[in-house]
């Protein structure tokens, strides 16, 4: 027995090197950003948080919302002397992020030689369904010298999850299909979906396009809180559309627009539209010019007018005001082909009109002559 004691000791003391001393993480930071949501991009709205002698059970305070994407920025070093670390990894898993399944990310393979750092960026998107809590994640960090030894450094944390009271987002906005051509008919779907504390009772979708005349509002729409079943926190629209005939070949874009109160923009996504000719022939941009209309309050009838609705505020505007007015508001108007008929109409009138004269004058000359 005594034998067997010796023998785990001095085991555990020749792995202690090549657990403590050759891979040290030196720094981690982390950054929170909010850009798929139209509101908080406005706001240039991110969280970062960096910490220098990482330790375990070390609580990340940072602000972290449903639909988010967290950067974590690794410093890796290898703190040993003379020797090479081959084929470092790094990973990092999330612990029932997802729906209550774990939630990992690794990056590439790299080597350090001795003395040297590297820094590693790994993303992790957060779901949109996920839960208010406490999450832990696990950093590993693992490579191996030139003889195959292997190098370990293991930290586990934690971060919390939270949830704004108002929270509004467009999760789904597509077109089907996304090209068309002899048959110009398409269908838009959005989906809306409160992802904050509050029940929200006057939320409106917007889909537009001034080109094609689409205007479709529909107010007063009621979402439940993202702590109800998900089916009550969403909602989802189907538009079909019909390009016209007259449309030329080109690009278009067709706006979705999500307010909360009615009238106050909170989240915007657009789709694209490529039409072709039936011939497939090339696809050209449509000319564009743009001018002022005047605004107009949402309605939940269709309008023709191809209003679009201003900007909204941000959050930090929203609880400090209550004036929902919208400002102007812009119209695409593209050239057609009745403006060169016209041109060509004018001209031919100008013409006419000068051989008229011409022809008038001549008779009153040969009258005066005769005379």
């Amino acid at each position: 027995m005594k034998t067997i004691l010796i023998f785990v000791v001095f085991f555990a003391l020749l792995a202690v090197p090549c657990i403590a001393d050759a891979i040290e993480l030196n720094e981690l930071k982390v950054k929170v950003d909010y850009d798929e949501a139209y509101t908080y991009s406005l706001e240039k709205k991110d969280r970062i948080d960096t910490i220098n002698g990482i330790t375990n059970s070390t609580k990340i305070n940072v602000q972290i919302l449903p639909g988010s994407n967290v950067t974590f920025t690794l410093k890796i070093e290898n703190t040993m002397d003379g020797t090479d670390v081959k084929g470092v990894t790094a990973k990092i898993t999330i612990e029932e992020l997802d729906d209550g399944a774990d939630v990992d990310v690794d990056s590439d393979e790299f080597d350090l030689d001795a003395g040297n750092e590297e820094r590693v960026d790994l993303v992790i998107p957060v779901p949109l369904d996920v839960e208010s809590g406490s999450y832990n994640f696990l950093i590993e960090i693992e490579g191996h010298d030139k003889a195959g030894k292997i190098y370990r450094k293991d930290i586990l944390n934690k971060f919390d999850v939270s949830r704004l009271t108002t929270d509004l987002r467009i999760t789904k906005a597509q077109l089907s299909p996304g090209i068309v051509s002899c048959d110009r008919k398409t269908t838009v779907t959005v989906e809306i979906m409160n992802l904050g504390r509050a029940d929200q009772n006057d939320v409106a979708l917007e889909i537009q396009n001034v080109n094609f005349g689409i205007n479709s509002v529909e107010k007063n729409i009621p979402l439940k809180s993202s702590q109800d079943s998900e089916d009550s926190s969403k909602y989802q629209k189907k538009l079909a559309i019909e390009v016209p005939k007259f449309m030329r070949a080109g690009i278009y874009t067709i706006t979705a627009n999500l307010y909360w109160k009615n009238y106050v923009l909170f989240d915007r996504k657009k789709m694209e539209l490529t039409v072709k000719d039936c011939d497939q022939s090339k696809i050209s941009k449509p000319n564009e010019t743009r001018q002022p209309v005047q605004s107009t309050n949402i309605s939940n009838t269709t309008s023709t007018t191809g209003s679009q609705p201003s900007t909204g505020k941000t959050p930090s505007e929203i609880g400090a005001s209550t004036n929902f007015g919208l400002g102007n508001l812009y119209t695409t108007v593209e050239k057609s082909p009745a403006r060169l008929i016209l041109i060509v109409g004018l001209i031919f009138m100008i013409i006419a009109a000068v051989v008229v004269l011409v022809i008038l004058a001549y008779k009153n000359l040969n009258r005066n002559s005769k005379l």
